[in-house]
């Protein structure tokens, strides 16, 4: 399997600007709270897992940042059998995934209760965005697939009718080998250097926001440099060039500071 890592932390390194590893980690736990490590490091792992099962025709996206201040998608998987989104949710305990709702059992009674926030939900929208994004990649329309993966031993999952793809860790090998066997979706063309593709489009896209914001930063010095509107009048009645108004406000100036200078000393001269 290759991997793809286009997180800012690998562009970082690449270009020689890296931050040590322990404190870009550290400014993430700051930055997202203790959950996002725990994810992370249950992602890392996950992407062993399946490093030593697929080959080098799946490619994964680690760090895949589509649309300006949002955060990365999770990783994304893709291969001749489609493309797939690997949501991880790194805890134990028991869960129930009913279509789109979200269960953990709780309380003494043991009873499953929705909870907040809602990963299935998450995770289908963000694999509508991946479907968005991949679609512009092929040129055609394709479906990101979400799957829901439970890294932590201690995990137990009940599903009925999900709208994800919930799979246990100890089945993730097994999940990963299939998606191997599956039909193909995407032809071998579709394939051929795939990863460069997806970098093509987020530079061009990087490009074009920041024209924007040059575009936008020109508008608003235009607009603070322009004079307001009584001022513009009195030029267009008195037809003055910009270097005579300059002049003109060099004598007010010194007419000015003489004033000021003869009411001072005037006052301080006052017995």
């Amino acid at each position: 399997m290759k991997i793809v890592d286009l997180s800012h932390a690998n562009a970082d390194a690449q270009q020689g600007k890296a931050l040590p590893e322990w404190l870009v980690r550290l400014q993430a736990v700051l930055t997202h709270g203790w959950g996002w490590y725990q994810t992370h490091q249950a992602e890392e792992r996950m992407v062993r897992m399946m490093s030593g099962v697929l080959g080098s025709r799946f490619v994964l996206f680690k760090g895949l940042q589509i649309a300006e201040n949002t955060p990365p998608l999770p990783p994304v998987l893709v291969g001749s059998s489609g493309v797939y989104l690997f949501y991880v949710w790194p805890k134990a305990g028991s869960y129930r995934i009913r279509e789109t709702q979200w269960e953990i059992m709780q309380g003494k009674p043991r009873r499953y209760r929705p909870a907040r926030p809602n990963v299935v939900k998450e995770a289908i929208r963000l694999a509508g965005e991946a479907s968005v994004f991949f679609s512009q990649v092929f040129e055609k329309e394709v479906e990101a697939v979400p799957v829901l993966v439970f890294m932590d031993s201690g995990a137990d999952v009940e599903s009925v009718r999900p709208k994800v793809r919930p799979v246990l860790v100890d089945g993730l090998k097994r999940y990963v080998a299939r998606l191997a066997k599956s039909e193909p979706v995407l032809a071998p063309t579709d394939l051929v250097n795939v990863g460069e593709t997806v970098r093509r489009m987020l530079a061009r896209e990087e490009n074009k926001v920041r024209q924007q914001a040059v575009r936008r930063r020109r508008h608003r010095l235009k607009k603070v440099a322009q004079p307001p509107k009584a001022v513009k009048q009195v030029e267009r009645y008195f037809n003055f060039t910009a270097k005579q108004w300059m002049i003109l406000g060099g004598i007010a100036f010194v007419v000015l500071f003489v004033l000021m200078s003869g009411i001072l000393f005037v006052a301080m001269t006052m017995h």
